[in-house]
């Protein structure tokens, strides 16, 4: 009974792990760049499947990574970029 459990929760797991990766992916909104839409510290849940069939559309929230030269151009202004 307990290895059927044991099993079970390692699949629940790793079924998470993978939506999780591949999916769906948790942020937190880090500045107030979109204050009028979402807050400073909200939460939010991205869809990363949705554009891979078709392009943004208006209204939709886009979720990126800055490229490394940004973190770079921080540092050498000694405060970050807004």
């Amino acid at each position: 009974m307990l290895l059927i459990v044991f099993i079970g929760l390692c699949a629940l797991g790793s079924f998470l792990v993978t939506v999780t990766s591949f999916v769906l992916t948790p942020y937190t909104i880090p500045a107030g760049s979109m204050e009028n839409t979402v807050r400073c510290g909200d939460r939010v849940l991205v869809n990363r499947m949705s554009y891979r069939s078709g392009d943004p559309g208006r209204a939709d929230v886009v979720v990126f990574h800055p490229p490394l030269a940004w973190a770079s151009m921080a540092s050498l202004t000694g405060r970050p970029l807004r």
